[in-house]
């Protein structure tokens, strides 16, 4: 039996000297049409060969290829807004709010190394952040789960930014007569 199949890899394999000699015996615009079985695509080049030289080494032909990228496209399938409550070492504490469901607010501890390298400075007690994850696919079409932590980056108010605030919502209330009913509430 292994007589046999040696045999069959000989012919095989003289065979595949032949077809290879015939295809390096044919002239580049040849080789290229039975490459592709078909006339040469618009865009494709070979490399010159002297057709009066036919003793001149040869090689395949040269394919320009493009492709159509798609774009890249992220489909979240779950989505927090977070505070942090607690920083540790390698790890913070935050409370999560549910984006998409009505469901009570969770703790969770995370590790640190989930944090991008940009927003790392912005971990501190108080930091709004947005956990989102999902599914990504990339521009070659190559699906990824992933899992992604962004920090918001608005500026936070200072004291005497949110005490003016609160000093025009109480004129604000008092000039359409909020502030009134509530005088004569106390008053009574």
């Amino acid at each position: 039996m292994i007589r046999g199949l040696s045999s069959t890899i000989a012919q095989d394999d003289t065979l595949q000297n032949q077809l290879v000699a015939q295809f390096e015996r044919q002239y580049p615009s040849e080789r290229m049409k039975a490459f592709l079985g078909q006339d040469a695509p618009k865009g494709t080049t070979a490399r010159a060969v002297d057709e009066n030289n036919p003793s001149e080494d040869r090689q395949p032909p040269l394919f320009r290829v493009t492709s159509n990228v798609t774009e890249q496209m992220a489909i979240a399938l779950q989505r927090w807004e977070g505070m942090v409550t607690t920083i540790k070492e390698d790890t913070f504490v935050a409370r999560l709010k549910d984006l998409s469901t009505d469901i009570a607010e969770e703790e969770v501890e995370m590790t640190m190394r989930d944090v991008s390298d940009d927003d790392k400075d912005l971990v501190q007690i108080g930091a709004i952040f947005y956990w989102s994850i999902g599914y990504e696919t990339t521009a070659t079409r190559q699906v990824k789960r992933t899992s992604i932590i962004k920090f918001r980056r608005l500026p936070a108010w200072s004291a005497h930014e949110l005490n003016t605030i609160k000093k025009r919502a109480a004129e604000a209330a008092m000039a359409i007569g909020w502030g009134a009913q509530d005088e004569v509430a106390k008053a009574g």
